[in-house]
């Protein structure tokens, strides 16, 4: 049975990034991920908290894919540019597939992927 994650959020912002900046772990302990989880998440699209740093990415089971190192005084902009990086990599591994709405773009999961 999957673990529940410990740390989750609505959605990554940057009080989101500054917040997890002042939790860095200390010399001896793991690094951890945060993971969104909402109406606004994307899926797979977590942050890596580092010893010295953040990074933005995707994780999928035991499969890590660094997209970027999220600077702490990433701005609004930064982040929702990271974040569509996230999203523009899942659909390159085939993990979700398009479907449009009027004025509105969906990453779906595709059956049988990544359950």
């Amino acid at each position: 049975m999957p673990r529940s994650p410990k740390h989750v959020v609505p959605r990554v912002t940057q009080s989101v990034v500054l917040r997890y900046y002042s939790k860095l772990p200390k010399n001896g302990a793991s690094d951890y991920y945060v993971l969104e989880q909402g109406q606004y998440a994307i899926r797979w699209c977590v942050l890596r908290v580092q010893r010295s740093q953040i990074q933005i990415g995707l994780r999928k089971g035991q499969t890590w894919h660094a997209l970027a190192v999220v600077p702490k005084d990433a701005t609004l902009d930064d982040i929702d540019s990271f974040r569509e990086a996230c999203r523009e990599k899942s659909r390159e591994l085939g993990v979700c597939r398009i479907t449009r709405a009027p004025g509105q773009i969906f990453c779906q999961i595709r059956p049988g992927v990544g359950a």
